[in-house]
């Protein structure tokens, strides 16, 4: 017996040696040597400043390094389609300090400017650093930013990616768990015991030498996995009491409410939480002097209904200072001014995000977690943008729907309610579900169509009296704001960003692209596959949420404008398909749990 316990001690050596001593395998780090102003010697470590929020760091496959830019000069340019004479170029610091680059005419389609620090007003901290470029449209189309470097040397040093003793724990602790989750499952213990051994080896493996990414992604997706296992048995099963139910429900909000809260000062601004603090700006002046014709002419961001940039104008109203919100906010602000504006909208959005994922939760305790820390999710809702008051009543009206037993109950007519005021906070919540909600309810019930008639009607009122911008002028109004959006996604600014058709299907199993380093768990691709693995079978059982799923993905697919956040829409139905999906093969694991232990008792 002690002879087997020294070899199963032996065994794990493996895997905890490669944990403990994984910071030591050899890696390539860019070592700066000092600050020169000769440009043949510019390096090639560009940032590319796509959307105004990198860090200006430095990195390659084998190393990020950040530069300290300090009394060492650096170089701005500008490319375009042709050559953008005329822009002014501005770069912010943050301090709220700001830097106006001269004129330059350079040659055609470039300009080159050479900055040095040491002239900026209070110094400079390197990040964040922001650059704005005012030209004609289509006139520049591309804005970088590098350091020049007189020498650059490569050396070899110690990788320390993570603390070892926090490696050798985590996988300890993992291979416990996975050699508990084995035994449960009827398992033998010396099979499972190797199992558990097993995995922990690969993993400790990939912890040492693959990037960051792939140990956080895989890793972090078993641990959570066997949290989900946990909590079906606990609380998911349809016969669970009701307080643990409850229980689960307020452990949700709460695990959604963090990660939102989190992330609310670690985020970077995104592009376009200037243009809705700005018009949360304008409301918030409107609402101090109680001029609600100014807020029925409030034109700025018109594209979008207006109910959030409304709540928005309340948050700031409540929060600040009438100085602060009357000295509006512009693109050349600064991101750091921005995000600091910002902050309270950003904590009332982080709620909301949360409070949807217990909506759900109160319906699904499994798929109320997975919207709990999907980083789509809760980066979008910790951040100043529209998504996350509609896409509560989205998901509301989903839940609703799927409680209804019919036309003509409260659930039914709730719905209709809830999809009026997601359509008022953004139209993308509304479209395709209004449809796949009608057609599921012919479906079901074909002659009710005039119940359907009248349940459209009373979304589409729900949707006017939200909507103040509309009360002037209807139609002309709403023409407006619809046309504007199909412009803008035919468009030249859409089309220069180059996404294909597909994707969406991107961004659908891949986590978040930005950020990746505030959440701990990126689990988006795995709950994707969860959930496309369960269309077929919910199609039978519940038709509804492959037809909401489906029209949401139909509608990102056709539709010319691409960007990341859009995949919210349907983060409510593929969290319910997923879950639906884990709580069918946990049924089966356990059904052949029992089976093994009844057939170890017969022998």
């Amino acid at each position: 017996m002690q002879l087997r316990w020294l070899g199963w001690l032996l065994l794990w050596c493996i895997p905890a040696l490669v944990a403990l001593f994984a910071w030591q395998i050899d890696a390539r780090v860019v070592i700066d040597i000092g600050g020169g102003s000769d440009n043949d010697h510019v390096q090639g470590f560009y940032a590319a400043e796509r959307d105004g929020l990198d860090s200006y760091r430095w990195s390659s496959t084998e190393a990020t390094l950040f530069l300290p830019a300090y009394l060492m000069p650096g170089i701005v340019e500008l490319r375009g389609n042709e050559a953008p004479y005329g822009a002014r170029v501005t770069l912010s610091g943050d301090h709220g300090s700001v830097l106006t680059l001269p004129d330059y005419t350079g040659p055609p389609q470039l300009r080159h400017y050479l900055v040095y620090w040491p002239t900026w007003p209070n110094g400079l901290s390197w990040t964040p650093l922001h650059i704005e470029a005012t030209a004609p449209i289509g006139k520049i189309n591309n804005r970088m930013l590098g350091m020049l470097f007189s020498e650059v040397r490569i050396q070899t040093v110690r990788q320390f990616s993570q603390p070892p003793l926090l490696a050798l724990a985590l996988l300890t602790l993992l291979t416990l768990l996975l050699w508990g989750f084995w035994r449960q499952f009827g398992l033998r213990d010396h099979p499972a015991r190797l199992l558990a051994i097993a995995v922990g080896a690969s993993l400790a493996l990939a912890w040492a030498l693959l990037p960051g990414w792939f140990y956080q992604y895989y890793l972090t997706g078993i641990l959570a996995l066997l949290v989900l296992g946990a909590i079906l048995r606990w609380a998911g099963s349809d016969h669970a009491h009701p307080m643990r139910r409850n229980v689960a429900v307020l452990a949700v909000f709460g695990l959604a409410l963090a990660l939102r809260l989190y992330a609310v000062p670690q985020l970077e601004t995104h592009w376009d939480e200037d243009d809705y603090l700005r018009a949360g700006q304008f409301y918030a002046q409107h609402i101090a002097r109680g001029d609600l014709a100014a807020i029925m002419n409030e034109r700025e961001n018109y594209e979008h209904p207006p109910l959030s940039k409304l709540v928005f104008g309340g948050i700031l109203y409540a929060t600040q200072m009438p100085p602060r919100y009357q000295e509006t906010t512009t693109q050349n602000s600064g991101a750091p001014i921005v995000a600091l504006e910002a902050r309270p909208l950003r904590v009332f959005n982080g709620v909301w995000g949360a409070l949807t994922a217990a909506l759900v939760a109160a319906v699904n305790p499994l798929a109320g977690l997975l919207v709990a820390v999907s980083s789509w999710h809760a980066n979008f809702t910790a951040l100043a943008m529209l998504e996350a008051l509609p896409g509560f009543f989205s998901a509301l009206t989903l839940l609703s729907l799927r409680r209804s037993a019919g036309v003509n109950d409260r659930w039914w007519w709730l719905a209709a309610v809830a999809l009026g005021v997601a359509a008022a906070g953004k139209y993308l919540y509304a479209v395709p579900f209004g449809i796949a909600s009608v057609i599921w309810m012919l479906w079901r019930q074909p002659r009710a169509w005039p119940w359907v008639f009248g349940w459209g009607a009373l979304a589409l009122l729900i949707f006017f009296l939200a909507n103040p911008a509309l009360w002037p002028d209807p139609i002309g109004r709403l023409y407006a704001s619809l046309t504007f959006n199909t412009s803008y996604a035919s468009g030249e600014y859409v089309t220069t960003y180059g996404y294909p058709w597909y994707q969406p299907l991107y961004w659908l199993f891949t986590p978040v692209n930005e950020n990746r380093q505030v959440f701990p768990l990126l689990l988006d691709g795995i709950v994707a596959a969860c959930a496309l693995l369960a269309i077929v079978r919910l199609w039978h059982h519940d038709r509804l949420l492959p037809l909401w799923f489906g029209a949401g993905m139909i509608f990102l697919l056709l539709w010319p404008t691409k960007w990341n956040h859009y995949i919210l829409v349907v983060t409510m139905p593929l969290a319910l398909m997923a879950a639906t999906f884990l709580q069918i093969w946990w049924e089966r694991l356990a059904r052949w749990r029992l089976g093994a232990a009844a057939q170890r008792r017969t022998n």
